[in-house]
């Protein structure tokens, strides 16, 4: 490498450039392949009941259909953002897209404290461009901070051995994933191993009630419902002491992701690259991807890896995510594995040859910017808010019903974007699920119109709209 490149990749400048990479990335095109669904309107909704009328709230939404529900905070930040936008949800994919660049700066902060400037460098640059994580980062729901979660929970454990201060942030952050997504609980055991060395009783006593504050609205909650969220847990299928009969193909799909995580195909749906029920439609684990499962491979079978107190907290903590995948008794998603992928990019970084791993980054961070550059979405926010704009042109002011159907792009937050960017329906098919949100807007008498939007998922590619007329009146 020049001498100049050299000294101009170690300066303070370059990182600052990898982040403008990244926020690029997440914002090129964002108002045309936001994907937002009925996982959005969910949130969306319910924050929207805090814009119109701010109260107190204990809990969020429902954690993966467990029965447990998890923290208000959410729900709070969406509501700040959407009484900004007066209800438009662009401007959530917006944020979300800031927050994963705010990741990227976090992850390269974290690595070169914790194992060096090059480090740092490698895994911040491939957290930037890889697509996959990239189309996650340009998906606004409560998952959305995981990844700095994850990191930030690593990073804290991990320097704990210095300062002993650092156990509040991680009380912060673990407080915080009850409040985002269970896929994190895990780190507790990483956090019970790093207790071996023992904890002084006031930093204890601190860092024990930071999680109690940050985690309060769900006791308020659980005080007042008789405990029913936390012994949510008792009503779950035990895990049983030999392999669930679906952890083959949970092996499998954890296998698959995590190719996936380096390489897309270009010209790839970026809706069916992130949603769990399009899964048939998306890009295929890659033999591109195969350098860097062996660099995974080498980086755990290797003793350095558990002699040093950095790589063998941050095995840990890869394998505690990777194996609660697995193991958890219920179906899991893509999404799952959030807090795992930001982890497994330090490897190239820390298994490294300095002939053959620049190469395979320049390669895989070019065809992974080529396939963010070429996505589309004909299932994205712009393409919906033409198709309200055009049913408002045909029904007017009368009165609508709404239905959604298809298979995988059935339920795609027709009832929001309609209320927001046209005119609310008297009623919908969403409502049987959300419609105790907004109880006071549905109307069961009779309608002008019958509106139905159909998602397609082949070709043709997108949404037909049907409008009948009623024949009541």
């Amino acid at each position: 490498m020049p001498a100049f490149l050299n000294k101009f990749i170690k300066t303070k400048l370059f990182p600052i450039l990898i982040f403008c990479l990244a926020l690029f990335l997440r914002i090129y095109h964002l108002n045309l392949i936001y994907t937002f669904t009925a996982d959005e309107e969910y949130q969306t909704d319910i924050a929207m009941t805090l814009v119109k009328h701010l109260h107190l709230i204990w809990i969020g939404v429902n954690a993966a259909n467990t029965g447990f529900y998890l923290g208000p905070f959410w729900s709070y930040f969406t509501a700040f953002w959407l009484f900004l936008s007066h209800g438009d949800p662009l401007i959530t994919a917006y944020v979300a897209a800031i927050i994963g660049a705010i990741t990227c700066a976090v992850i390269f902060y974290v690595g070169s404290k914790m194992f060096s400037f090059r480090v740092g460098l490698v895994t911040s640059i491939l957290y930037a461009c890889l697509p996959l994580i990239v189309f996650f980062d340009q998906k606004y729901w409560n998952p959305t901070t995981v990844p700095l979660l994850a990191v930030t929970m690593l990073y804290s454990l991990y320097k704990v051995k210095d300062n002993q201060k650092f156990w509040l942030l991680f009380a912060l952050a673990y407080g915080l994933v009850f409040h985002a997504h269970l896929s994190l609980v895990p780190f507790i055991v990483l956090a019970l191993y790093q207790l071996r060395k023992g904890i002084k009783i006031k930093v204890f006593a601190q860092s024990a009630l930071v999680f109690i504050l940050t985690i309060s609205p769900l006791i308020v909650f659980d005080y007042f419902h008789k405990w029913s969220n936390i012994t949510t847990i008792l009503r779950l299928k035990q895990i049983a002491s030999a392999m669930h009969p679906s952890s083959f193909s949970k092996m499998q799909s954890l296998a698959e992701s995590i190719m996936r995580l380096w390489y897309l195909n270009p010209h790839t749906i970026t809706a069916n690259e992130i949603l769990f029920i399009c899964s048939k439609y998306r890009s295929f684990p890659s033999l591109v991807s195969l350098p860097f499962i062996i660099l995974i491979l080498i980086f755990f079978f290797t003793k350095n890896t558990w002699l040093k107190e950095n790589s063998r907290i941050l095995a840990l903590g890869i394998l505690l995510i990777a194996s609660s995948y697995v193991f958890f008794p219920e179906s899991s998603s893509e999404y799952y594995l959030l807090g795992l992928f930001p982890l497994l990019l330090f490897i190239p970084g820390i298994i490294w040859n300095k002939y053959i791993s620049p190469l395979l980054i320049v390669i895989i961070c070019s065809l992974g910017i080529f396939s963010v550059l070429t996505a589309y979405n004909p299932y994205g926010l712009s393409v919906k808010k033409e198709i309200v704009s055009s049913v408002m042109s045909k029904i007017g002011n009368k009165t609508y019903e709404l239905n959604e159907e298809g298979v995988c792009h059935k339920y795609e937050g027709w009832r929001y974007l309609f209320a927001t960017y046209g005119k609310a329906p008297e009623r919908s098919n969403i409502d049987s699920n959300f419609g105790w949100l907004y109880p006071n807007e549905i109307h069961n008498g009779p309608v002008n119109y019958s509106v139905t939007i159909t998602g397609h998922d082949t070709n043709p590619l997108g949404f037909s709209t049907q409008i009948l007329k009623n024949s009541n009146k």
